[in-house]
């Protein structure tokens, strides 16, 4: 098999139709392609697990976050998956709309790299 995708954690029950959605990136927005300041008012989340024997990393994961507006942004960065699931699970619990910032920084670690995260706003 040459590539399969399978949803492995999602913030909410998803209609089939959403599973199929989400499971690709073709209607999907690449963070780290967007130019400028990019804010997103999460309404949920998914993580996808996918296996791409044509891809570099044969075994990959993506991290899907869904705008309030419907827009399906998604990394693989691992560092902006850790920011944004500690602000999801905190702000889950408040009944308050809010918004985050992704950002790119400078690597510490390794020369000339940098790595994306993400902040409350």
């Amino acid at each position: 098999m040459e590539y399969t995708a399978n949803i492995v954690e999602c913030s909410k029950e998803l209609t089939s139709r959403e599973k199929l959605k989400y499971m690709t990136t073709e209607d999907s927005v690449n963070m780290s392609q967007v130019e400028g300041e990019l804010l997103i008012t999460p309404d949920f989340y998914c993580v996808v697990e996918v296996h791409n024997e044509k891809s570099q990393d044969v075994d990959y994961t993506q991290y899907h976050v869904i705008d309030k507006d419907g827009t399906d942004y998604y990394t693989g960065s691992q560092s902006f998956w850790n920011a944004f699931k500690r602000i999801f699970d905190v702000m889950s619990s408040e009944d308050e709309e809010y918004q985050i910032k992704v950002l790119e920084k400078p690597s510490n670690n390794i020369k000339d790299r940098t790595f994306l995260t993400c902040t409350i706003v």
